[in-house]
């Protein structure tokens, strides 16, 4: 490995650190509190979830551009940066004379703009690291690189919550996300300088460029890693009937505080700095399919954990904190390992394109009806004295187990066609902060 490469390989842990900062900072607890400021009712939590997952099908335009030989450094550090930067008009919004339901519009418009932007950039960086990464220690590196930006983004977590309790404690919470946002934006332009510093070898050199139709023939005629984006798929279908509005249920049913929920999160992370570099080992060691399905088995019985809680028994959201840490980052690992396993060498992108457009079109689809069942039911009582969060959960666990069994089968299959083995970085396929 040349000093040159090396150079860069660091950079890409560092650039990873900053950029976990926005990406910290506009998700869970923080995302649902400012959601729940705007007085969001259910089906606005299924929209959250569902828009950023539907936008991945922007990456199927951004691998399009990229076959046609455009400049994917330049797509990748514009596009994240870009992305990043929308997020200050949105921390505005709470301040904006605006009814509740125009300040929630505004959002999504600029959510949706934000999430189109984020994923072209990041089919440029699957592509770009992929040429960069020896194919040998990609397991490990990933490993690495995913754990250090773990404890940056425990350390993000802890320094957030606090900011987040002391504004609350004063009335001020809108200010105090405005806070959080502020931080973000300055990682971000942190974030972009690593990457404008990152080395970039041109991929691999075509004759002529390739028509769109061309594009995305070699995945769809891979019949195999057609049946796994299928599979897949349902797999993020049924995880997102429930998972988006677990912290808005904790918040608004459980009563639980942004510290409370914010050592959840770092408890997650924490023990998933472990997890990462002990399933990079396994992957390497035993293949992606064995690992996919082995951390999925627990996963699918996570929604009971949930079911389970009420304002007066809440103990039961630790043991979610470490089985979420333990078994989604190995769900996330191995799902990139098993894509890489039938992208060819330079030909990543449209097979990462279309691996996250069907799973993000999943995504979208199963918050949409978890939001719309949750919205149509949210004052229905349920015997038993149970909610309809509650009443949601228990369905999900049968459908996450037959989503396992398709998948264990899927994956076990002999592969269709020869192709180069890990041959891409990774890119959150399916990936959740909670379990349920």
């Amino acid at each position: 490995m040349s000093p040159a490469l090396r150079q860069t390989l660091r950079l890409s842990v560092l650039e990873g650190c900053f950029a976990l900062l926005p990406q910290t900072y506009t998700t869970g607890v923080f995302i649902t509190g400012y959601l729940l400021l705007l007085h969001a009712d259910p089906w606005a939590f299924g929209l959250l979830a569902a828009v950023p997952a539907l936008g991945q099908a922007a990456q199927l335009a951004a691998a399009a551009v990229l076959a046609q030989g455009e400049r994917r450094k330049a797509m990748c550090v514009w596009g994240a940066s870009l992305s990043r930067y929308l997020w200050l008009p949105m921390a505005l919004l709470p301040f904006a004379p605006l009814s509740d339901d125009a300040k929630l519009g505004l959002f999504f418009l600029l959510l949706a703009t934000a999430t189109a932007l984020i994923q072209m950039s990041g089919v440029a960086w699957t592509s770009w690291m992929g040429d960069l990464v020896p194919a040998a220690t990609r397991g490990r590196y990933f490993g690495f690189r995913n754990a250090v930006g773990a404890v940056v983004g425990m350390g993000a977590v802890w320094g957030g919550t606090a900011i987040m309790t002391a504004y609350k404690a004063a009335g001020q919470e809108a200010r105090g996300f405005l806070v959080l946002i502020g931080l973000a934006v300055v990682a971000s332009v942190a974030s972009q300088l690593a990457l404008h510093a990152q080395a970039a070898p041109p991929p691999a050199p075509k004759t002529t460029p390739p028509r769109l139709r061309h594009t995305f023939r070699a995945p769809w005629a891979d019949r195999r890693f057609m049946r796994i984006v299928l599979g897949l798929g349902a797999w993020s279908f049924v995880a997102n009937l429930t998972g988006p509005f677990c912290y808005a249920y904790a918040m608004a049913d459980l009563h639980l505080s942004y510290a409370t929920l914010g050592l959840h999160t770092m408890i997650v992370t924490a023990v998933g700095i472990g997890a990462q570099l002990a399933w990079g080992r396994a992957i390497d060691r035993w293949g992606a399919h064995k690992v996919l399905v082995g951390a999925m088995i627990p996963v699918c019985f996570h929604p009971l954990i949930w079911f389970f809680m009420h304002p007066g028994f809440t103990a039961p959201l630790w043991l979610d904190a470490v089985s979420t840490g333990v078994f989604w980052s190995g769900i996330t690992l191995a799902t990139l390992a098993l894509l890489l396993e039938r992208a060819p060498r330079g030909e990543q992108a449209p097979y990462v394109s279309l691996l996250n457009a069907f799973s993000g079109v999943a995504t979208g689809l199963g918050s949409l009806a978890g939001g719309a069942f949750l919205a149509a039911n949210g004052h229905t009582h349920f015997a038993y004295g149970l909610v309809a969060f509650q009443v949601l959960l228990l369905p999900t666990v049968a459908l996450r187990l037959g989503c396992m069994l398709a998948l264990a089968r899927i994956t076990a299959e002999r592969p269709t066609l020869t192709l180069d083995v890990w041959a891409g970085a990774p890119v959150p396929v399916v990936e959740a902060s909670i379990s349920a």
